[in-house]
């Protein structure tokens, strides 16, 4: 297994995105170009003529680029790998699609087998044919940096001392890569199995395998409400790393801020932040009222005081849900969920209530 100084190394040489994804990106703002303003529409169409534009052209052009992008795909253009990952997704051939996913699974044996060689082998292959792909190699290469910063932040909090808030960012950026790895792969089971298995035997080897359990099983439970939302028509997008650590929000439904939890009980609940109080909520019978206010009330109240902050920060109304998805209702290694949380959600969310929307399959 790569050192950690290894793995730093191997990363920051590749980040920087290649050709292809360039001219993904430059294919997908000619598909959304109407969006854009007449100056930056003509540096768009200048741009995909090969002609040369100026720094102030691509300063205008980077401005409106940011806020349609994260408008668009729910995260900030500034995460690389996630936004290569999505235009490779969009515009890549299928052939070049099942090329590079078929070095990550071998990669993924690799590393399973823990054979060295042929994991630099294949790491020097997929810098090389897949420079601009990096969602896949950057997660699987950072787990253990990233186990090792949980436990030392962990060590920091547990002798009452201060920690770094980026520290706290970075960590919550990886946790966003590895919920928004776990939704783009989710089709294929075989692959994510392996992909979690994997990750556990990196956990074992600095004895973070009882987190690397809770925080799988909280992307799992991210991934799951994500395609409930979706099912629902309610346009998801996941929290921006900065909101996830010092908001509390997991995801964001339209203009609704969500925070997710897991249950262990077969118990789901929507609570909406308004609707959160000691000693009592407004939910649907006293079993989930003890529940709630046994293991969820503190996190809640936290949670919609957050909002109430965030509202005033916008100008504006901001709903919140605090929500509690039970592990049975999802596959334990796509997160997919069943028929029954969807049904669930969709009679308690305000917003679809009146049976307006038809459930569409979970994607």
């Amino acid at each position: 297994m790569p050192s950690p100084e290894q793995n730093q190394s191997f990363i920051s040489e590749v980040v920087e995105p290649a050709g292809v994804p360039r001219k993904y990106e430059l294919a997908e703002l000619e598909q959304d170009i109407d969006v854009f303003s007449d100056g930056v529409q003509k540096i768009v169409r200048k741009m995909a003529a090969g002609k040369a534009v100026s720094q102030k052209d691509r300063n205008a052009l980077d401005e409106e680029k940011e806020l349609w992008w994260e408008a668009k795909y729910g995260f900030p253009y500034s995460q690389t790998a996630a936004r290569e990952t999505a235009l490779v997704e969009n515009h890549g051939s299928q052939a070049e699609k099942e090329q590079f996913h078929n070095i990550q699974q071998r990669l993924l044996k690799a590393l399973d087998r823990g054979d060295t060689d042929e994991t630099n082998q294949l790491r020097q292959e997929y810098k090389e044919k897949y420079p601009d792909q990096m969602e896949g190699v950057t997660i699987l290469f950072e787990l253990k940096p990233f186990m090792e910063l949980e436990r030392r932040v962990e060590e920091k909090m547990a002798r009452h001392e201060q920690v770094d808030s980026g520290d706290f960012k970075e960590m919550t950026q990886m946790q966003f890569l590895l919920t928004h790895f776990a939704l783009q792969n989710s089709k294929d089971r075989e692959f994510m199995q392996l992909f979690w298995d994997v990750g556990g035997r990196i956990a074992r080897s600095v004895g973070r395998e009882k987190n690397w359990e809770n925080l799988c099983r909280g992307i799992l439970t991210q991934v799951a409400t994500y395609k409930i939302f979706d099912s629902l028509d309610l346009k998801p997008k996941l929290s921006h790393p900065r909101e996830d650590a010092f908001e509390k929000i997991d995801m964001w439904s339209e203009d609704d801020a969500i925070q997710i939890k897991t249950s262990g009980q077969n118990q789901p609940m929507v609570v909406e932040a308004e609707a959160i109080g000691f000693p009592a909520v407004q939910t649907d019978s006293q079993d989930q009222i003890n529940l709630f206010n046994s293991r969820y009330s503190g996190e809640a109240r936290q949670f919609r005081a957050k909002i109430k902050e965030y509202q005033k920060r916008l100008h504006k109304k901001v709903k919140g849900y605090f929500i509690v998805i039970p592990e049975s209702s999802y596959d334990p290694v796509t997160g997919e969920p069943n028929e029954f949380i969807i049904k669930y959600v969709r009679n308690h969310l305000p917003q679809v209530q009146t049976g307006q929307r038809e459930i569409k399959k979970a994607a």
